[in-house]
Order: structure tokens, then C-alpha cells, then sequence
């Protein structure tokens, strides 16, 4: 009886086991560092989506270029830290609507800032934008962090920096 009781156990929980040790995530575990310091979890499947961040003050009005682009800002008044976030789409026949989360995280660990933006399969949007608007009087210098989620799944994060206004 008692090895019959082994067996049953043993059956009852190898679906169990198979689950924990087995990846249930569609990106690699281990980040890239691309060139620009954005770490991105590449997905298994090269026809999935990946995403770049990129963090800036502005962006041109005429040109439509990015205005101090970079990882450091300095705490000036009202002024925002934005960040743009290139969709790389390689498999356009994505037949699902997409849906991303922007999380905007403190010095401290704890979330500021979230938005999520829905991407339909007939959109041709190749870019998301968002920006951190902390009340002047809350901002503190510190290392801040952006994570970029689909589907509840991270697959990129980028560090930046607030610093002091120096003279």
C-alpha cells in the first residue's frame, strides 16, 4: 500500500513540478545591454515584438528630434523626463491587439507612475510615448527606473538619473 501511495503522489504532482521548472515565459531570462544602456529581454520567438527605450527633455517641434536625450537630468522646475518607446514589430500579421504598460519607478522601489496603451493589429503605430510629471516640491535626486511591460510580461527597463541643478 505504501508504494501504491508513492505512485499516486508522484503522479498527482509531475504535472506540478513540470510547471516550475519549466520556462512559462516567452522572453529570455538573462537581459541584453544594448549600446544605449536600455536592458532588453529578447523574446524566444524572433517574430515577436521588442521595444527600445529611449529617455529625453523634449522633442523638436519642426524636426520632431530628440532634445537632451541621455540617462542623467538635472531637477528643473516644471520640466518633464520623457521617453519614447520604438515598437519593433517584425511579424506585422500580429493578429491580437497588444497591450503595453509604462511603469515609472522611484529612487525607493515603489511605482509613480503607470500607463497602459493598447495597440490594434491594423495600427501602424511605431512608437509609445510617456512622461514622469512629479510635483516639483516631490522630486528628489535619486535613480529612477522605467519598465515597459506586454502583456504583464517585462521586456525592457532603462535607468536613469535626477540630479541636483548645479551652477
Amino acid at each position: 500500500m505504501n508504494k501504491i501511495n508513492h505512485i499516486i503522489i508522484s503522479i498527482l504532482y509531475l504535472p506540478f513540478l513540470v510547471l516550475v521548472f519549466s520556462s512559462c515565459s516567452s522572453r529570455n531570462n538573462i537581459p541584453i545591454l544594448n549600446s544605449d544602456s536600455t536592458l532588453i529581454y529578447t523574446p524566444k520567438n524572433t517574430s515577436d515584438v521588442s521595444v527600445n527605450i529611449k529617455l529625453f527633455r523634449k522633442r523638436g517641434s519642426k524636426s520632431g528630434k530628440l532634445i537632451d536625450e541621455g540617462t542623467v537630468f538635472t531637477i528643473k522646475g516644471n520640466r518633464n523626463v520623457r521617453a519614447m518607446v520604438d515598437i519593433e514589430k517584425p511579424n506585422s500579421n500580429i493578429e491580437r491587439e497588444l497591450m503595453f504598460h509604462i511603469d515609472w519607478i522611484d529612487s525607493h522601489g515603489k511605482s509613480v507612475y503607470r500607463k497602459q496603451v493598447n495597440v490594434l493589429p491594423d495600427d501602424s503605430l511605431s512608437f509609445l510615448t510617456s512622461s514622469i510629471s512629479i510635483s516639483p516640491d516631490k522630486r528628489l535626486p535619486g535613480k529612477y527606473i522605467i519598465r515597459i511591460y506586454l502583456f504583464r510580461e517585462l521586456i525592457a527597463e532603462k535607468k536613469f538619473e535626477l540630479i541636483e541643478k548645479t551652477f
